[in-house]
């Protein structure tokens, strides 16, 4: 996609030593923009309108703010789309990022720690609050974590 010239590729990364890091390695190749983008502060400023935005596993922390979905909402295009590739809910997620602050914030209680990621329910909810139409959630066969 990247060498077609009617095509704009954005690469993004809440982290600012990631979105550093994403802009070295893109350097100088045409059609691709590099940015910072956290989901979870104010607003995402004048990035432009986008037809397709592909999320993956860095999406995590924008998961615990409801409001994140929104602004990446507001940043489609009409009949712009959005696909996501995220864990489903799993001890081996917990083990990974549970060291991250706020990964239990959704805890009702200490004893029944309830992490960040969501399960196909709970991604169709969160994404009808957000406005999106259409939503199509997929568990992909053997995509489980490493140690589901």
């Amino acid at each position: 996609l990247a060498a077609d010239a009617r095509v704009t590729l954005m690469a993004t990364d809440p982290d600012p030593i990631e979105a550093e890091r994403l802009r070295i390695a893109f350097a100088g190749r045409p059609g691709i923009r590099t940015e910072q983008l956290d989901f979870t502060v104010g607003d995402t400023g004048d990035l432009g309108r986008f037809d397709l935005a592909v999320c993956a596993v860095g999406l995590g922390r924008a998961l615990a703010n409801p409001t994140a979905l929104q602004r990446l909402f507001r940043l489609l295009t009409d009949g712009g789309a959005v696909t996501l590739a995220v864990f489903a809910p799993s001890t081996f997620a917990d083990a990974v990022f549970g060291i991250t602050p706020g990964w239990f914030s959704r805890s009702v209680a200490d004893d029944f720690p309830i992490g960040l990621m969501r399960d196909a329910t709970e991604w169709i909810a969160d994404l009808d609050r957000a406005r999106f139409s259409g939503i199509a959630v997929a568990n992909l066969a053997d995509s489980a974590s490493p140690a589901g």
